[in-house]
């Protein structure tokens, strides 16, 4: 027997369609992946208006490294919103944009202050409450996925491996104080489909990111089995990419995702990071 989709999400797509009527919102109980759904839409009508997917459930959720991403029926904000990109300077600054109104709508719809790890990760406290998925369609087409943890207890969250940052909920982190799921979804869609459709100047979106930035300073390594860099994280330049100062002395420009050793707090000894892959 098919899902039903439940009333938080039900009442949230309907909220946000009605505001928001230039936009299709289509939600599902369940589905495989809403990044996936927003893929087979731009394929079978590449001139469709922009749009949000949202599910209470993912069977085969993914983040920026190709992990997956779990979660049980009705405890996460799943969506995906897609548009065509707006000329707001470089793309690689998308993800830093969405990462920005992403918290922005959590510190709004939850009172929780929210902090950023480059290039795409929500933190709070050095504990990790969501992540960002950007996909580039074809045609014009940019895609913003985006995962939360919401109603998770403790015990329902995901063990990680030691040296990543802990994974967190909003339930964990306000207990009493936690708003309802509609609320947060709605005040998650409305951030991005404005990040969409008024997109930060690039210097102003840089400049948000490193205001939230978790990690400036930190201690850098690759991945064991990839080309050897160690260094210091000293910036994040005019395109969104992360400045290592390696400890040969040169600047290195990185491109793909930062993964933490040790949750970073700005007031602790510097953390640990593992750098995928660089480029100089």
């Amino acid at each position: 027997m098919a899902q039903k989709l439940s009333e938080p999400l039900d009442l949230a797509a309907r909220a946000v369609a009605a505001a928001r009527p230039h936009w299709e919102v289509l939600a599902h109980a369940e589905i495989d992946s809403t990044s996936a759904e927003a893929r087979r839409l731009i394929d079978a009508a590449p001139g469709r208006p922009p749009f949000l997917v949202l599910a209470d459930l993912q069977t085969s959720g993914r983040g920026r490294t190709g992990t997956r991403w779990e979660s049980g029926a009705g405890l996460s904000f799943l969506g995906t919103a897609c548009a065509r990109a707006v000329d707001a300077g470089p793309r690689s600054l998308w993800p830093l944009r969405i990462a920005v109104a992403c918290a922005e709508a959590l510190e709004l719809g939850a009172l929780l202050p929210v902090g950023l790890k480059w290039p795409n990760d929500l933190l709070v406290g050095g504990r990790k409450l969501g992540g960002i998925l950007m996909e580039d369609l074809g045609g014009g087409w940019i895609a913003a996925g985006v995962g939360v943890n919401l109603l998770q207890s403790s015990e329902q969250l995901p063990t990680v491996p030691a040296g990543f940052p802990q994974p967190t909920s909003l339930a964990v982190e306000l207990g009493e104080m936690l708003p309802p799921r509609e609320a947060v979804v709605v005040a998650l869609c409305e951030r991005l489909i404005d990040a969409f459709e008024h997109a930060l100047p690039a210097p102003l979106a840089l400049g948000a990111f490193k205001k939230r930035w978790c990690s400036p300073g930190a201690r850098v390594r690759e991945r064991p089995g990839e080309r050897q860099l160690s260094g210091t994280a000293i910036d994040i330049d005019e395109e969104g990419f992360l400045l290592v100062r390696g400890d040969d002395g040169a600047i290195h420009r990185v491109s793909t995702p930062v993964e933490l050793a040790d949750a970073p707090r700005r007031d602790a000894t510097t953390p640990v990071l593992t750098v995928r892959r660089s480029g100089a």
